[in-house]
């Protein structure tokens, strides 16, 4: 079992980001130097040896057969001037689907990576999700954790009779308000019904497009949507996913 450890030493890459080297040679051999470490440019590279998906510093990053590693972030200087680390232990996902607030993207076994523009929640004056809000019921976005989706359980507006579909449009029944609130394909995510620190619970999540982006809940795609589920029905296969937030999530490229 290949066990990885990443040191993220702030201090010494922000200022010294040159002098950061591999411990021993670099089996990739990607530059002049078997040592050099992401181009001489550590700040905004990073170089990895290995292939399965972390989660590193709100990033996600592929290695390949390493099922587990250490991250390592220096933290500053305590008493007498000794240096402050924090050790994290961290498991690798083979794959899975990561939503952020901004985007939710596929990241395979192969270390592919294909990404879709999104939002949940009702969002911000500039059009972001707000993860502030991810506990307030009917407001706040899908919160974070994990959860998994199954392309068995994709739901078809076509497949609604025409008694649900009038239901609809009186903001009743299966599909309330409409192909415009969900477009003509979605998917419920699971579990469907998770619990907050202080007993707040949310319900009824789902992937789906939509006319306006913005919900009470869901990952709204709009008019990615389509092609979103293009993909996920030709991998065919069920996901996990997770839902992780920055602290200010950017406004989607629609």
């Amino acid at each position: 079992m290949l066990k990885t450890t990443i040191f993220i030493c702030v201090f010494v890459f922000v200022n010294f980001p040159a002098c950061a080297r591999f411990m021993s040679v670099d089996p990739e051999r990607e530059f002049v130097s078997g040592y050099v470490y992401g181009g001489n440019d550590a700040v905004n590279g990073l170089d990895p040896n290995g292939r399965e998906w972390f989660e590193i510093v709100g990033k996600w990053v592929f290695f390949e057969n390493t099922p587990e590693l250490d991250v390592i972030q220096f933290k500053g200087f305590g008493e007498s001037s000794f240096p402050v680390f924090d050790v994290e232990r961290l498991v690798g996902v083979d794959e899975l689907v990561s939503f952020n607030g901004s985007e939710i993207a596929f990241r395979t076994k192969a270390g592919g990576h294909l990404s879709f523009p999104g939002v949940a929640g009702k969002l911000s004056p500039s059009g972001a999700t707000q993860p502030d809000k991810q506990w307030i019921p009917d407001v706040g976005p899908i919160p974070e954790g994990w959860y998994h989706i199954n392309p068995a359980d994709i739901q078809y507006w076509d497949d609604l009779d025409k008694y649900q579909k009038a239901a609809a449009y009186f903001k009743k029944g299966p599909w309330p308000f409409g192909t415009p609130a969900w477009g003509e394909i979605r998917v419920p995510i699971k579990p469907g019904k998770v619990k907050g620190p202080d007993g707040t619970v949310r319900t009824n999540f789902f992937i789906h497009g939509g006319m306006d982006p913005g919900t009470r809940g869901c990952i709204d795609l709009c008019d990615s949507n389509d092609t979103f589920f293009e993909f996920f029905k030709f991998l065919n296969r069920p996901f996990k996913m997770k839902v992780s937030y920055p602290q200010n999530p950017k406004q989607p490229s629609w």
